[in-house]
């Protein structure tokens, strides 16, 4: 597993979590935009091909211009939001049982 955060991120991260690879980029704007960057890092993980991400890179909010995750990677991007619904709607036994648990501990407090 891995990180990627701004480079001013890095040092709490480390000390706050387990991540085996913490990766940065420089405050942008750098030299190298941060897709770029990350780019490279999936590459160096043996990622490439299609894969899933919530959007195609970064929202494209408070100013930000830059490639999209697709264009970086020459890949394919899938947003995995409908898969994982499909996978929500299906429930285990141990997941019934504990929906049951809850509504039984919902009915005793009203």
């Amino acid at each position: 597993m891995a990180v990627f955060v701004p480079e001013f991120e890095v040092d709490r991260v480390r000390a706050e979590t387990e991540f085996e690879r913490v990766e940065s980029y420089p405050e942008y704007p750098g030299t190298d935009h941060p897709m770029r960057i990350m780019s490279r890092v999936l590459l160096d993980m043996g990622i490439s091909g299609a894969m899933g991400a919530d959007q195609d890179g970064y929202p494209g909010m408070l100013g930000y211009q830059g490639p999209a995750l697709s264009e970086v990677t020459e890949s394919r991007v899938v947003p995995p939001a409908s898969v994982i619904e499909g996978m929500m709607a299906i429930k285990s036994e141990a997941e019934v049982a504990l929906i049951r648990e809850s509504a039984s501990w919902w009915s005793t407090t009203r």
